[in-house]
């Protein structure tokens, strides 16, 4: 349900930046949020314990106020995401824009896909990444039928250096005679 659902978006948005898409780490880096005297999640099985062994409830209000603030950290993150993904909503960095880009391509959100998959076309070092994201937004401009856009993204690909050089020229070929 829609629990997974902010575990799918969570990875997609902020593994690769982040390095993680823990609750903790996006509530720091995406959300500005810093705890101030919480509990660490580490020793709460043991507090729980302690509460079993000696009937003592009062060590476990901290870890009441931690699941308080759990609770609602995900609900603000799920409105966040779903104005991100769904009203085309800029996010703020750190940000994987093709992870925004692929949210959005699975909420038929076709325009605002384009823009993220640009986003990242224009953000990405990596090369592998790159051509992967312009092989999703070539897939986008081939349903349009958007041809001249979609000759432009090869030509643009074609004139980067190294491996790729080649595989965006065929695709280029390949646009350039169906017209």
């Amino acid at each position: 349900g829609e629990h997974h659902d902010l575990i799918g978006a969570a990875r997609r948005l902020w593994h690769r930046p982040l390095g993680t898409y823990r609750l903790s780490a996006i509530e720091r880096q995406v959300l500005g949020i810093d705890r101030v005297d919480d509990v660490d999640a580490a020793q709460i099985p043991g507090l729980y314990l302690e509460y079993l062994h000696d009937g003592d409830a009062a060590p476990l209000e901290p870890v009441f106020e931690h699941n308080r603030q759990d609770v609602l950290t995900l609900l603000h993150l799920r409105q966040k995401v779903r104005r991100w993904v769904e009203d085309g909503v800029e996010p703020p960095p750190p940000v994987d824009w093709e992870g925004l880009g692929v949210l959005r391509l699975r909420a038929e959100r076709e325009a605002h896909a384009e823009d993220a998959l640009r986003c990242a076309l224009a953000e990405e070092g990596d090369h592998a990444v790159r051509w992967r994201v312009a092989l999703r937004l070539a897939r986008l401009l081939r349903r349009g039928a958007r041809w001249e856009d979609l000759l432009a993204l090869w030509e643009d690909a074609a004139l980067a250096r190294g491996t790729w050089r080649v595989k965006a020229l065929i695709e280029t070929a390949k646009v350039a005679h169906r017209r």
